[in-house]
């Protein structure tokens, strides 16, 4: 994948689901990557590290096989949402919740392309205020980038149960190292 030569730093690091840090080393300068919709009509960009593999760091690409990622077909990093900009077209995307509706899948409303998953409420506790972006929507993706990603694949299919169906996902309880998130109607933190 080819990076954007307008690199600019960010002034505080990345939330903690973006990059994974194996030593003290600085995280090399941010790229600004650019994207959008099949038609042209939603173009957004977004800075970030690089996205390949680095001595002392990697970017976690969550490749989650659960019904609504597979069918979009996610590829998602998570930069912070006040490192987006919305070029033009974010009047037109389209907003699909299901089950808890805790996630808003955002689509254009013209062409279709699958370009975010907007994280709300306990996953922003959990993560940061971040924004699940879809590789496969930046300008410059090209598929044989996999070999240079770090693929982390989820098994929200086995957490999540049967598609479309709120009552298995309500109250379900995820454990995240210290942090336990409670789908559906509460949720509750251990030791924070």
């Amino acid at each position: 994948m080819s990076s954007s030569s307008d690199a600019t730093h960010l002034k505080k690091e990345a939330p903690a689901p973006f990059v994974w840090r194996f030593n003290d080393d600085p995280i090399p300068e941010d790229t600004v990557y650019t994207g959008g919709c099949h038609c042209g009509a939603v173009r957004f960009r977004f800075k970030g590290p690089l996205l390949t593999r680095q001595p002392g760091y990697h970017i976690p690409v969550k490749n989650c096989n659960c019904s609504i990622c597979g069918k979009n077909g996610y590829l998602l990093i998570f930069p912070a949402r006040e490192d987006i900009e919305w070029l033009n077209g974010e009047d037109a995307l389209v907003d699909y919740k299901f089950a808890t509706e805790k996630k808003a899948h955002r689509f254009c409303g013209r062409c279709g392309s699958s370009i975010c998953m907007d994280m709300t409420g306990s996953w922003i506790a959990w993560a940061g205020d971040v924004v699940g972006m879809n590789l496969r929507m930046l300008d410059d993706f090209d598929n044989n980038d996999y070999e240079y990603m770090h693929l982390q694949k989820k098994d929200g299919k086995s957490f999540v149960g049967k598609s479309y169906d709120p009552d298995l996902c309500m109250n379900r309880v995820w454990t995240l190292g210290n942090r336990e998130l409670v789908f559906g109607l509460a949720k509750r933190w251990n030791n924070i």
